[in-house]
């Protein structure tokens, strides 16, 4: 290894060689599948520096390359395109990150690297919690020693190696990029760390590898090693698009058909696929694991060319997955089309399937669910008459699925400002479970649902009948619900009197800052319900209901309000 290194020493940082590897990060680390943080290791710290001022040169060059064609684009989406990834550039920090020594600054320069700005930054930044964190600009480390063992960075994807390196040097450098990360509960998943290899350094890894297996001979026997080429990950993406097609072809569905469709028809074929898989949830489910699973591993193959065969289908399949969860989910699915489309090389894109943004008033009309100004759901506008006669006209699983996911997000909402709502949740599981097992059929299902609906849009109009705030409704419900005593009409007026006194007397007396941190506040909160509850309950309420409301009231105020002014009903106004 040492008679390599030496060989190596001056081929490794030529001038037109380093040049051409900075030109090549700036290519592969942006049009990767998943855009974690990446690590440059070079030959030694003046290569690193100067590997750092290569890519730089790049990056601008790329930055500059990209305004001159959103200068010429006349296309809307390309130019939406562009802006985001001139964006995404502009803000990109990259740093060098090695050692002190002695006397660097001449010594450096006589090698053609100036280590004074790069020594400034690691003195006074804390590049390694920037690295750390997945937010941080900072995305690329250029190094030479530093950060290759010992330090873990799970954002960390990519591996640009121009180092000989071998044994557990090796080992734990590859392990920068092989960490389990996602970004956020609902980001993308890293499906796998990159290693690019500049300098042939894997002829050593099955000696590396001798370290940490038990193959005979010094040397790792076959299915041991964590590293595998790419024309096995293409192998797998053959297997699960194959998968994907048999699985699809049991509901009728002819992936190949939706894959090749122009795109005059595409957005035809889309609807189509995604009614024969909504059939059940079981059915939807399992076909977004399919998804998934071509999704993680197209991925995992950018930016290789040979992707480009592979993206039609993965298009299909991504914009029926999406477009399915788009009927329950609130997001704007725009964003999430656009991550498809910009995986996907122009040439073989088909023309976009356009699902409209809620904020449209298209949208609207479009699926029979109105919206307020803020693009939320606004079911006391809802026309169930009009939805009945659409359904009998077209029967689409689709429009189902559109409502349950319509009645799940107002439900929650409706839920968070009272608990006692709860029931409709549970009601409404109950209907997709008896529709899963096959127990009522498609137009018993959607029949239920408006059902539901009709029940919903008398319920958000309830406080208003009983003369009271949402706020107010919520402790009334608490009151009321079983356990109770069965109330006259006066009855229910003097618990409505008492569920408003019992808010105005802690918003005004008890809920002082951070009441729920202090032992004497969080007594003085409980003392003041049962006081209010004790004067206004009726009679009826036996000792052991009266305590059990006092419990859940108290509970209810914990969980609902913080401070005299901060509380979930203001920030849900």
């Amino acid at each position: 290894m040492q008679h390599e290194y030496r060989r190596q020493y001056h081929r490794l940082p030529r001038e037109d060689r380093l040049d051409t590897i900075g030109e090549d990060v700036v290519d592969h680390f942006m049009n990767r599948g998943f855009m974690g943080k990446a690590m440059v290791i070079s030959l030694d710290r003046p290569t690193a520096i100067r590997t750092y001022d290569k890519v730089n040169t790049h990056w601008q060059r790329r930055i500059d390359e990209l305004e001159e064609q959103r200068a010429q684009s006349t296309d809307s989406a390309e130019i939406d395109r562009l802006d985001d990834e001139i964006a995404y550039m502009e803000e990109m920090d990259m740093a060098v990150v090695v050692s002190e020594s002695q006397n660097e600054v001449e010594e450096l320069r006589k090698k053609g690297a100036d280590i004074r700005p790069h020594r400034q930054r690691m003195k006074s930044e804390d590049l390694d919690e920037k690295f750390k964190d997945p937010d941080d600009p900072l995305r690329i480390a250029f190094v030479c020693a530093k950060w290759t063992t010992g330090f873990d960075v799970k954002p960390c994807s990519t591996i640009y190696l121009d180092k000989p390196m071998r044994d557990h040097t090796l080992m734990q450098a590859i392990a920068r990029a092989n960490r389990v990360f996602r970004k956020g509960d609902d980001g993308p998943e890293k499906p796998n760390g990159i290693i690019v290899d500049y300098v042939g350094v894997f002829r050593k890894l099955q000696e590396a590898l001798a370290l940490y297996t038990t193959g005979e001979g010094n040397r790792a026997e076959e299915g041991q090693t964590p590293i595998r080429p790419k024309e096995d990950l293409l192998d797998a993406l053959d297997e699960a698009i194959e998968e994907a097609r048999v699985f699809c072809a049991e509901y009728d569905v002819n992936l190949d058909a939706l894959r090749e469709a122009p795109g005059s028809a595409f957005g035809r074929r889309v609807e189509d696929a995604m009614d024969k898989l909504l059939v059940s949830d079981d059915v939807k489910q399992e076909f977004h694991a399919h998804a998934r699973r071509v999704d993680r591993l197209y991925r995992a193959i950018l930016p290789d060319p040979q992707a480009q065969e592979y993206g039609r289908t993965h298009h299909a399949l991504m914009y029926v997955s999406e477009a399915i969860k788009a009927l329950r989910e609130r997001p704007d699915v725009s964003d999430v089309m656009q991550q498809v489309e910009e995986l996907l090389d122009e040439s073989v894109a088909a023309e976009p399937y356009v699902i409209r943004d809620p904020g449209d008033e298209s949208y609207e009309t479009e699926d029979g669910i109105p919206r307020d100004e803020d693009g939320r759901i606004d079911l006391s506008a809802v026309d169930t008459d009009t939805l009945r006669e659409r359904f009998e006209t077209d029967p689409s699983r689709i429009l189902a699925e559109r409502l349950r996911g319509k009645l799940e997000t107002r439900i929650r909402q409706l839920a968070e400002l009272n608990p006692e709502r709860i029931d409709y949740q549970e009601r409404l599981e109950s209907m997709i479970e008896r529709y899963n097992e096959g127990s009522r059929n498609q137009e018993q299902y959607f029949q239920m649902l408006l059902d539901l609906l009709d029940d919903l849009q008398e319920e958000e109009q309830r406080a208003v009948r009983e003369n009271l705030s949402e706020e107010e409704l919520a402790i009334f419900d608490i009151l009321c619900s079983n356990p109770a005593p069965d109330l006259s009409d006066e009855d229910r007026e003097a618990v409505k009197t008492g569920a408003r006194e019992l808010l105005d007397t802690l918003k005004n007396e008890k809920l002082v800052i951070d009441w729920r941190e202090k032992q004497q506040a969080r007594s003085a909160v409980r003392v003041a319900i049962e006081k209010v509850l004790d004067e206004y309950l009726p009679h009826s309420y036996e000792t052991d209901v009266y305590d059990t409301k006092v419990d859940s009231v108290y509970e209810h105020v914990y969980d609902r309000y913080y401070g005299p002014e901060d509380n979930f009903y203001e920030m849900a106004a």
